[in-house]
């Protein structure tokens, strides 16, 4: 089903064609909403640069029925668009002059660089007029200001909606203990050669000594990272030897003695720990489930809308589409 953002699929038609060339395609009637009839050439219009994009990445069966999943896709978004334009006309509704042409002016100044010439003849290339595109875009504008207004007006989320969510959803907000690490490898058969072990001793007597980690990784460390401080980013999963000593360790800690995994010894540097769990209700998660629960909303709103303007008005679509 087409959720109401879908139709931003096609508001935006009237822009993004400019940007095409001349394409000739069916026009076999797809559906009829009202009066209004929907042919091929409309979804084709539509659907042109995605289905470019789909013929590079797809071949065959599969190809085919990508190409029909976007065209239903349009087609719905069609659909849904005329019956919202239906239903703004009947309630009369009118679309500001001054916003119309404010509209307007954007998409010349976006198309043409702000010359109105320029901007005919693209529309030209398009066998469009600039009257035939201001009523487009007033029909565009039309369904976009009936959208939002069905499904944004009242749409209030209050503290408590947002603490009741919290509460029923926090166990799958859980996150694992991570650990930030920086790391010295050695490896056995590296530039070292045969003063491998001397290295290491060399390392663990600086460590004791004080020397900071990120100077000594930088001078000996073999691995990613070395000219980095040793800087490994955060963990969650790891090697399991590596794990069974990171998880002893604490913030700021360091291993005096190198760890063998493999082919290399490693020098373990804990940057940071977090200890995961339940997030705290702060004010950015606040705001997070804040617009996660007015999408969802307005996603309920849009799915009603179109439910009754389907009831409302006539729609007939042909058979397997």
């Amino acid at each position: 089903m087409t959720t109401w953002r879908g139709l931003l699929f096609g508001l935006i038609m009237t822009i993004t064609m400019l940007a095409r060339g001349q394409v000739e395609y069916s026009d076999s009637l797809l559906a009829i909403v009202g009066d209004k009839v929907i042919t091929a050439h409309e979804i084709m219009e539509m659907t042109q640069l995605e289905e470019m994009q789909l013929r590079r990445s797809y071949v065959g069966e599969e190809l085919l029925d990508q190409l029909l999943a976007v065209r239903k896709k349009a087609l719905n978004v069609l659909i849904e668009r005329e019956l919202i334009y239906l239903e703004f006309q009947k309630l009369q509704a009118k679309v500001p002059t001054s916003y119309l042409q404010e509209r307007l002016n954007q998409v010349i100044t976006n198309a043409a660089g702000g010359n109105i010439a320029k901007f005919e003849t693209q529309l030209h290339a398009q066998g469009m007029t600039i009257t035939e595109f201001r009523e487009r875009l007033h029909k565009d504008i039309a369904v976009e200001l009936l959208t939002r207004e069905r499904i944004s007006r009242g749409n209030i989320v209050t503290d408590h909606d947002v603490e009741k969510y919290f509460e029923a959803q926090k166990s799958s907000m859980m996150t694992p203990p991570r650990y930030h690490l920086a790391i010295i490898q050695i490896q056995k058969n590296g530039r070292h050669g045969a003063r491998v072990n001397e290295v290491c001793r060399e390392i663990k007597e600086q460590l004791t000594a004080g020397t900071a980690f990120a100077e000594l990784a930088g001078k000996y460390s073999e691995g990613l990272g070395a000219d980095k401080g040793g800087d490994q980013g955060w963990f969650t999963d790891m090697n399991p030897k590596l794990e069974e000593v990171v998880k002893t360790m604490s913030a700021g800690q360091t291993t005096l003695e190198p760890v063998e995994i493999g082919s290399s010894y490693y020098f373990i540097h804990v940057l940071e720990f977090d200890a995961g769990g339940v997030p705290m209700l702060n004010d950015e998660l606040r705001e997070q489930i804040r617009r996660q629960l007015e999408k969802e909303e307005e996603e309920r709103r849009y799915v009603e809308f179109i439910r009754e303007l389907h009831m409302k008005y006539p729609v007939r679509r042909m058979e397997g589409l």
